[in-house]
């Protein structure tokens, strides 16, 4: 649908009815339409609530939710400045696709940090190399809840970050 269309606020309040509702399922293809399609009349509309749903007892829509910041990251960096403490408690996540989905969010905020610096906009990011340092050594002090996929996503992210 063209950014201009005439449904597109039907479309921004449907979603925004969606992530409200207390269905997993329909949270869950909610987010899945707003990580593949968001536009900047949905990210103002649904942030308090994408926000809220970073701690939701789901882990499908805990992953969704920090796939959904990392969609519009780089064009809607100012939804970041607030969520150093959401991502960092994320990555500690119990659910290793969750982990997984609040590193790649760590690495686009660092990546969203730095293109910002070009632009003198001041957004405040986790310490990426610090946070994913510790989640290595926590991950590979404790072999029993070893996860070579989990690994791998922290080791890229490292590679990343520094």
């Amino acid at each position: 649908m063209p950014p201009n269309h005439e449904l597109q606020l039907m479309l921004v309040n449907t979603l925004r009815k969606d992530l409200e509702h207390d269905d997993i399922p329909r949270i869950s293809l909610a987010l899945d339409n707003v990580i593949a399609s968001s536009n900047d009349d949905l990210v103002p509309a649904i942030q308090t609530r994408l926000r809220d749903l970073l701690s939701h007892n789901s882990p499908h829509v805990r992953r969704r939710a920090l796939l959904a910041y990392r969609s519009f990251a780089f064009r809607h960096a100012d939804s970041l400045s607030s969520l150093d403490q959401k991502v960092a408690t994320r990555c500690k996540d119990s659910d290793p696709q969750v982990a997984g989905a609040a590193l790649a969010l760590c690495v686009r905020m660092t990546q969203a940090s730095s293109l910002m610096q070009y632009f003198t906009i001041d957004m405040p990011v986790v310490n990426a190399r610090e946070l994913v340092n510790d989640l290595l050594n926590t991950t590979l002090n404790r072999p029993a809840s070893y996860n070579p996929g989990l690994v791998t996503k922290i080791l890229a992210a490292l590679r990343f970050v520094g």
